[in-house]
């Protein structure tokens, strides 16, 4: 529906070009994406490969702090073990129990070298045991069944190739690093100034040095094959550095700088002298804690370790990214790349005038096989509330307002039976982001674009602030699947409650059919609306792809062929619309709006022992009075259908909501639809009876907090199969 509230804004401004007039539509169904899934940002920036990583040449050069020293300061308290004498050394903030093990054993963690200005870490801080509980679990076990290994050797060289294509620019491969890591592997992204910047990656092979020694030596070979330089380096605190000068692959006339050591047991491969020097002289100094700024006493990293670390569970895979800063450093690797400079659009900035900043960092992590919970993972947003003085920041803050002002359980409501796959609720207010909103508008879509919409909607009989008020402040979706299995199987319902006002339901109703230019027709006596996707007509619409800037920004015309190929992701193929005592009911087909809209079930998914085992295994985790947001599905049922059109090869024509996202993010530049690119014909046909079994039960919560947003989350084994996967888990132990 937020979606589609962007996609009516149309018709609000007509431009004179050479051709003449010309209505310009503006679009801003993205913007409005990245509002709603602020996080997508940083996903969007991921996927930045580290072959485009050169940085400018530095000889020798003194080792600086990107930072001023950090103070250590958290704002939540939380349940610590006494400081070990090295902590104590380097002023850390308390160890967790099970969690720096590394520290318990005279070893430093990655967190402990890095510096302050680290703006992406991903860090394993036990290789080994990482793959050993993965094998234990249920996916772990249905990995290793002989009718899907061959599908899964399949898919884990396809992953292994890309992550080495992207690892080739430092040098190391995943294979390299399996072979010798005997703890931590981490890489991270340091970013301090566009002169300033590059990627680094670390692994502990200290026990293990003639390996590792070893595998410089390999690398040294593959070097050369390559058509690399070594150059003399001058030792960095009498350890021994080697330098290469790598041809660009895009343009073998350039070369940059790659650099690999091994350090006190620490194997360091990066592109940047500056953050060599610097990881080398925490490692050679770690008493000296006010001549180097480190990634562990960043105000923004110590405050999300400290709320998001649980004192019984050791994190198997942990994470954090700064989002504005890590958008930064992509940009700059981006422009170090590019033989002709390309201006970056302005999305970053307008997010950051309008309040987005006031999203300080992301982290979390990942855990295995503690008790009952097969994993069990954390996320925090920090968004230090204390800081949130400016305007901006305010209405940022007023347009993600999750808070749960009824005290709401969002548990499954009554007309939700137990045969659906999922179920989710979510509580917004919605008001206040209407309110909030048209700053944020108009810097994408030109000044006077928001009120423009409006007026333009009010001109069709659409009051959208009225439709607005009539929300009850809570979203809930849920999912099904039809069978047998097809193209069409996935259902999938968003039902948003209305608030008893004196507005009626066939009122309403017309406000939607209006918004959305449906045809109201009756079905089985159900009153309901059909919305098929708008088809764009290339030579009667100019859309302005949003990546281009905004009117202000970009004059200029788009041709037809251009406008074709930008188009919106619909996750639904059509929508069944229809109002039902007080609940706006949109579906992906009929039967399933009809099923929520008459049924009332007998056995509903609130009174089901599958979602009872879900609210126990969380509830240790949670303060439930903050929760504004619960998940729960049945992985198995949740995959079937995406599975079996998999296996036919025919998930490119298939409606699932993966599917139609896939078949957009992936379409060919000339708009062709994707040709599948794995070939998964030998799995099992028998999903129920083979694969169902190891995929248990996921749900997560989220927590508005003072100070952000923290989310849990775990994944059960299925009851039924737990005797046979413990049996399994106890001979993968022995």
């Amino acid at each position: 529906f937020v979606v589609s509230c962007a996609n009516r804004t149309v018709k609000t401004t007509s431009k004179i070009t050479k051709k003449g007039p010309r209505v310009k539509i503006i679009r801003l169904a993205t913007v409005t994406l990245a509002l709603s899934l602020t996080f997508a940002t940083l996903d969007s920036v991921m996927g930045q490969k580290l072959e485009k990583i050169e940085e400018p040449k530095l000889e020798n050069v003194q080792a600086t702090d990107e930072t001023s020293p950090a103070e250590t300061s958290s704002p939540a308290e939380s349940k610590t073990t006494p400081k070990s004498e090295k902590e104590e050394a380097i002023g850390l903030p308390p160890a967790k129990s099970g969690i720096s093990e590394q520290v318990k054993n005279n070893r430093p963690s990655s967190d402990m070298l890095l510096p302050a200005s680290t703006k992406a870490w991903v860090s394993i801080p036990d290789s080994r045991k990482l793959v050993d509980e993965f094998k234990l679990t249920g996916l772990g076990q249905l990995s290793e069944l002989p009718d899907l290994k061959p599908f899964v050797d399949s898919m884990t060289d396809k992953v292994r190739s890309m992550l080495d294509e992207q690892n080739f620019r430092l040098g190391i491969t995943l294979d390299d690093i399996r072979n010798v890591r005997t703890g931590e592997i981490c890489i991270a992204g340091v970013f301090s100034g566009k002169a300033s910047h590059g990627i680094v990656i670390l692994v502990d092979v200290d026990g293990n040095l003639d390996a590792a020694n070893g595998l410089l030596n390999k690398l040294a070979s593959e070097m050369e094959d390559l058509g690399a330089i070594q150059e003399p380096f001058t030792p960095i605190m009498e350890t021994e550095v080697t330098k290469w000068r790598v041809p660009r692959i895009k343009n073998p006339n350039t070369r940059f700088d790659t650099f690999q050591t091994i350090c006190d047991g620490w194997l360091i491969a990066t592109d940047n002298q500056t953050v060599l020097r610097d990881v080398i002289m925490r490692i050679k100094n770690l008493g000296d804690n006010e001549a180097l700024s480190r990634l562990i006493n960043e105000p923004t990293f110590a405050a999300i370790r400290s709320q998001v670390l649980v004192e019984t569970i050791r994190p198997d895979f942990q994470w954090f990214v700064e989002p504005f800063g890590y958008v930064e450093l992509a940009q700059a690797i981006s422009d170090q790349e590019e033989i002709l400079h390309r201006q970056h659009d302005k999305h970053v900035e307008r997010l950051r005038d309008n309040g987005f900043d006031m999203l300080r960092g992301i982290g979390g992590f990942v855990s295995m096989n503690n008790d009952d919970l097969e994993i069990f993972y954390r996320t925090f947003a920090y968004t230090a509330a204390d800081q949130i003085q400016k305007q901006t920041r305010k209405r940022a803050a007023g347009i993600f307002d999750f808070r749960n002002y009824d005290k709401r359980p969002l548990t499954p409501e009554a007309f939700v039976s137990d045969d659906f796959n999922s179920h989710l609720s979510i509580t917004w207010n919605m008001t206040s982001a209407f309110e909030n909103i048209e700053p944020l508008v108009d810097s994408f879509g030109g000044e006077g674009t928001y009120q423009a919409t409006l007026k333009n909607l009010r001109n069709n009989d659409i009051d959208l602030s009225s439709m607005i008020q009539n929300f009850d402040n809570q979203i809930t979706l849920v999912t099904s699947t039809r069978h047998p299995i097809d193209e069409r199987s996935e259902e999938i319902a968003i039902v948003l409650p209305l608030k008893g006002t004196e507005t009626t339901d066939e009122q309403f109703a017309e406000q939607v059919r209006l918004f959305w230019s449906g045809e109201t027709i009756v079905v089985d006596g159900i009153n309901h609306i059909v919305i098929a996707p708008e088809e764009v007509d290339p030579e009667d619409e100019i859309i302005l792809d949003p990546r281009f800037g905004g009117l202000e920004d970009n004059e200029v015309d788009v041709t037809a062929d251009e406008a074709a190929q930008v188009k919106d992701i619909h996750i639904f193929e059509k929508k069944f619309i229809t109002v039902s005592e007080k609940r706006l009911i949109i579906a992906n087909n009929f039967e399933l709006m009809k099923k929520l809209a008459t049924d009332k079930p007998n056995v509903k998914l609130v009174d089901s022992e599958d979602y009872d085992r879900i609210t126990q295994a969380l509830s240790p985790f949670v303060k439930w009075e903050q929760v504004s947001t619960r998940q729960f599905s049945r992985i198995d049922r949740q995959l079937e259908a995406n599975y079996e059109m998999l296996r036919q090869g025919n998930l490119v024509n298939a409606q699932t909501a993966l599917a139609r996202i896939l078949n957009r993010a992936l379409a060919t530049e000339d708009n062709k639809p994707r040709q599948a690119e794995i070939d998964a014909h030998e799995l099992p046909s028998d999903f129920a009876g083979v694969v169902a079994p190891y995929l248990g039960l996921s749900g997560w919560v989220m927590e508005t907090q003072a100070d952000g947003w923290m989310i849990s989350g775990c994944i059960l084994k299925k009851k039924a199969k737990t005797e046979i996967v413990e049996i399994q888990s106890e001979e993968a132990r022995r």
